[in-house]
């Protein structure tokens, strides 16, 4: 429940849809989001284990898509591990070690920030996130066009999503200031 008594928009399922990857992606939807460009494979290959190389990998593909890091993921579909396990030629069985010194999640997190521009969401995100989702708000106001909206915006300027709480507060505040700027 958020903190500041702004009210949950969506209940716990639609929530959870949110903040997991689609079971159902298409071969095609797979390839379009975690398909490894040449420089993200070469930064990925100098990871020196290949138990680390996957992880780093899942964890590059899973800030792309959907947008959150890895350990905000209930899990991995099977389908994509394995796709993302191709490109770097490791077992996907390997992820299962990954991570065990919990460290190396963060420095990979941090080190995918410095090559790969990824941001965490702060204030100047929020007003930028408002300012584009003002402007979809001003035609509806329906909840889950406006978090899909919002999400998108964080994938396309790289900013790592935030928790679905503060993504209903953002939409939240989007939909009152629709309100008074209407008036």
């Amino acid at each position: 429940m958020p903190t500041d008594k702004t009210p949950t928009l969506l209940p716990p399922a639609q929530r959870a849809q949110f903040v997991r990857i689609p079971d159902d992606l298409s071969d095609r939807e797979i390839a379009r989001f975690y398909t490894f460009t040449a420089p993200e494979l070469a930064v990925i290959k100098r990871q020196r284990r290949p138990v680390n190389q996957l992880g780093f990998a899942v964890q590059l593909a899973v800030l792309k898509f959907p947008g959150r890091t890895l350990t905000d993921l209930p899990d991995i579909p099977v389908r994509v591990l394995d796709y993302i396990a191709g490109q770097v030629r490791v077992p996907p069985t390997a992820l299962a070690d990954y991570g065990r010194r919990e460290n190396t999640l963060y420095e990979h997190l941090d080190e995918i920030r410095a090559h790969f521009g990824f941001r965490n969401y702060g204030w100047r995100e929020l007003r930028a996130a408002m300012r584009a989702l003002l402007l979809i708000a001003m035609e509806s106001d329906r909840v889950i066009p406006l978090i899909e909206a919002a999400l998108d915006e964080m994938r396309q300027h790289q900013i790592i999503a935030p928790g679905m709480t503060t993504i209903e507060r953002l939409v939240w505040r989007v939909r009152g200031a629709r309100c008074s700027a209407s008036r």
